[in-house]
């Protein structure tokens, strides 16, 4: 009777509802396509050639791009350090400060060193 009872419970444990099934992200689980990376290079090999108007440009698409990716945060870093250093380089600091709050809040260990540009620049 005992063995029934053992059996009848287990059975009625293994009954209950099942756990909920885990919720999508709205954002989808791919890695960085190799093409981004490629032109997050280009953008920097740019700002070597003193091209701040077109690294600038194709940093802001690339963040645009990049915002599709779960597993983007390391490129949306180096895209934003990119844009703003691109702003910084072609004269307009202004452009820049938004990449920098953005950084603050991207990379928490460099914080500090962010405000202190941001600061720098009268924001």
């Amino acid at each position: 009777m005992r063995l029934f009872q053992s059996v009848f419970a287990l059975l009625l444990a293994g009954c209950a509802a099942p756990p909920a099934p885990p919720v999508a992200s709205s954002t989808p689980t791919r890695t960085v396509p190799a093409t981004l990376l490629r032109q997050l290079d280009n953008a920097d090999e740019e700002i070597k050639k003193h091209d701040y108007r077109s690294a600038a440009r194709h940093s802001e698409d690339l963040l645009k791009q990049l915002k599709l990716f779960e597993q983007s945060q390391d490129a949306q870093i180096r895209a934003h350090q990119l844009a703003a250093e691109a702003y910084i380089g072609s004269k307009r600091k202004n452009k820049a400060v938004p990449h920098y709050r953005a950084l603050v809040h991207l990379e928490p260990a460099r914080a500090a060193e962010y405000k202190a540009v941001l600061w720098k620049l009268g924001h």
